[in-house]
């Protein structure tokens, strides 16, 4: 059994006050200033996703950029897929790049990677619209992210998440399909992401949205005391897992920070993904929320060579309404070589 360890630097297994920051319209650009702060580390990044998803047709979209400042180098482009599948690879589009010069990504406000993948914010923290197109292999998507609801930025100032509603239309393969529904983008800056292999459980990015009235952000670890698949591999307490847990509810124009969320993940050993979460949730009102979620769509993405990344498209029912969102995973190799074999 090991100790977890935490280098302090990104804010996936740091503990956070529970309280928000502040937006500016800046944010959506490169953040030179807060980047600058890091000046002689290779792992300083700054990230921007943007996702969209068709659920009636199994689809989800996943792209990503992220900038290496101190490298001069970025990385992404874009991703979807339709159904489960074993991996990137397998998936109808995958298109990323990992040796590009920052130059590249310009400000992170308007560019188009030479993959095809572009990205333009029409306003910031409001408007977004992507485009990809690989007309050799029948793929294309043109989607606009329009928000509706402001950036829920963590306390330090250096990361938000924040609700869009999309519009327009995804090509796979030759078959065209409506983009009409919902998604939670992020963006991140100013910290590391150091790229060793942690000794840590798995960690469950989630991001369900209901309706422009109503959406979640919930992060956490599985529940310790519920025998999850890292049972044992870790001296890694509730306490411990109830520091880590973070996010948000937006209900009725109303932004309230969780103060703790309690998972539950049903896995397919066989199949390597989780196919069912329980999320109990309290916000710093004290009100309190019991989520349930079912897989629709899975792949697996090796962001890094040390980390297994499945990002799932799940239905995930809530206060009586049903939605769909992403939850992304993060596991290392311990719990990969010994319980994902």
């Amino acid at each position: 059994m090991s100790n977890v360890t935490d280098d302090g630097s990104t804010f996936y297994l740091n503990v956070h006050e529970r309280s928000f920051g502040q937006a500016h319209p800046s944010d959506d650009r490169l953040h030179r200033d807060a980047n600058a702060l890091i000046p002689d580390d290779p792992d300083l990044v700054e990230t921007q996703y943007l996702g969209f998803n068709v659920p009636t047709a199994g689809i989800d979209a996943f792209n990503y950029v992220w900038a290496h400042p101190n490298l001069g180098t970025a990385s992404g482009g874009a991703w979807a897929w339709q159904g489960e599948n074993a991996g990137q690879l397998h998936s109808e589009l995958f298109d990323m790049r990992n040796y590009l010069p920052i130059s590249a990504v310009g400000e992170l406000d308007s560019y188009i990677l030479p993959n095809g993948y572009g990205v333009e914010v029409v306003k910031p923290l409001e408007e977004l619209r992507i485009t990809y197109e690989d007309a050799s292999r029948g793929n294309a998507f043109d989607v606009t992210l329009s928000a509706f609801m402001p950036p829920a930025v963590i306390a330090n100032g250096k990361h938000f998440e924040q609700g869009m509603r999309t519009r327009g239309s995804i090509t796979l393969l030759g078959e065209q399909h409506t983009v009409d529904g919902f998604t939670i983008r992020d963006r991140s800056w100013g910290e590391t992401r150091p790229e060793a292999p942690r000794l840590a459980p798995v960690v469950h990015w989630m991001t369900p949205v209901f309706g422009e009235d109503f959406a979640i952000h919930a992060f956490a670890v599985e529940d310790p005391t519920r025998k999850p698949i890292w049972d044992g591999l870790f001296e890694f307490s509730a306490d411990r897992a109830a520091e880590l847990s973070r996010g948000w509810v937006w209900k009725d124009g109303d932004l309230t920070y969780l103060e703790s969320v309690t998972l539950t993940a049903e896995w397919d050993l066989t199949r390597r993904y989780p196919t069912a979460y329980r999320v109990d949730m309290v916000d710093v009102e004290d009100r309190r929320w019991s989520m349930t979620a079912e897989l629709v769509a899975a792949s697996n993405w090796y962001l890094w060579n040390n980390i297994y990344t499945p990002i799932l498209l799940m239905r995930f029912e809530c206060d009586g309404r049903s939605g769909y969102g992403d939850s992304q995973i993060g596991a290392w190799t311990d719990v990969v070589r010994r319980r994902l074999p």
